[in-house]
């Protein structure tokens, strides 16, 4: 069943509220910020050596896992509930059943990949399985572009909108 105009309408409506983009932005960016995973230049006494180079996971003195990393946990924790709450939003919209079932899904798997970083990131020393933590996180990655194949029609390409800084 192809969806109405006023059925995309409202689920862009959801999707792409602007203070909900600008707040998902700023939790990635502080994502790569606390991550080294981009930014500005590091300070030259900085242990992080370069930027790209990663985050410094341990205070090396204690073992505690590193104030920028639960920062950045913190950041992953909110994506998710952000994503969750696009997704209860989405579920109660009138729209085609598979299509309804399709976004959740795609909205639900990224709350998934997020909430899966701030668990692995948060733990103390290494995780037991690295390469099984990673599938996990790119298996919830998959599903949801698997599910978002299939509601184009919902989703506006990135330049529709501007997000600025």
């Amino acid at each position: 069943m192809k969806p109405t105009p006023a059925q995309i309408k409202a689920v862009r409506k959801v999707l792409y509220d602007r203070t909900q983009l600008k707040q998902m932005a700023n939790d990635i960016q502080q994502v790569n910020l606390l991550m080294n995973i981009s930014g500005p230049p590091l300070p030259q006494n900085d242990v992080r050596i370069a930027v790209g180079d990663g985050p410094q996971w341990f205070i090396q003195t204690t073992g505690a896992v590193d104030p920028n990393i639960l920062s950045a946990v913190a950041s992953c924790q909110s994506l998710a509930k952000r994503l969750l709450s696009l997704r209860s939003a989405v579920a109660r919209l009138q729209l085609p059943p598979a299509d309804k079932q399709f976004l959740t899904t795609a909205l639900n798997e990224q709350a998934l990949t997020w909430s899966a970083r701030a668990t692995l990131w948060q733990q103390q020393g290494a995780p037991a399985d690295p390469a099984g933590a990673v599938a996990q996180i790119a298996a919830h990655q998959a599903a949801s572009f698997a599910a978002l194949k299939h509601v184009q029609a919902y989703l506006r390409p990135p330049s529709d909108f501007n997000l600025g800084s």
